[in-house]
């Protein structure tokens, strides 16, 4: 971006822009550029309009993440085999991994228990975890992956460039299904 970039720059700390705030803009005004694969400066208000059409959706996919997970764990905590009791969390959403790619990812904050289903006492977890990993992972991945289905059907999610094909039933549906495959497992830790 180079001139263009400078030129921001320089706007920004005129209008007395934080650093960070510096920063943030323009990651975000980099990402508009790799959405296009061309400089900011070359897009035109139908682009701008497609972008923010796609950010939208992108929450859509925000939104089947944090519901998978709630999902998740309620499911797990008010099994009897497992805790039998309604708990308490806190999700916070990341977006970014440590390199700074592109990483959505949620890290939970559980109570160490919760009410019993009738709420007339605390039921402890047991020592060591909370829930098996495997047994979690299993329920998050089938739970994300129907509600992706769902958002598809709705046409909430956006595929845009060496992802359009997507757009297409068939492709997606053979992209969606191959993560049901026996060894697929989903990283989840405690």
């Amino acid at each position: 971006m180079g001139k263009l970039r400078d030129q921001m720059l320089a706007d920004l700390q005129l209008r007395g822009a934080t650093p960070r705030t510096q920063k943030t803009y323009l990651r975000e005004v980099g990402n508009l550029a790799k959405y296009f694969n061309r400089s900011p400066a070359e897009l035109g208000e139908d682009e701008l309009k497609e972008y923010r059409l796609y950010l939208m959706k992108e929450r859509h996919l925000s939104n089947l993440l944090f519901r998978s997970v709630s999902e998740t764990l309620m499911k797990l905590a008010s099994d009897q085999k497992h805790l039998g009791a309604r708990i308490g969390a806190i999700g916070i959403l990341h977006t970014w991994g440590q390199n700074l790619m592109d990483h959505p990812h949620i890290h939970c904050i559980v109570a160490g228990g919760g009410l019993s289903t009738d709420g007339s006492r605390w039921v402890s977890c047991g020592k060591g975890f909370f829930f098996h990993v495997k047994v979690m992972s299993a329920l998050f991945r089938g739970k994300f992956l129907d509600h992706l289905k769902h958002c598809f059907q709705r046409g909430d999610l956006v595929f845009p460039g060496s992802i359009s094909h997507l757009k297409e039933p068939g492709d997606f549906d053979i992209f969606r299904k191959q993560f049901y495959k026996k060894g697929s497992n989903w990283l989840l830790t405690d």
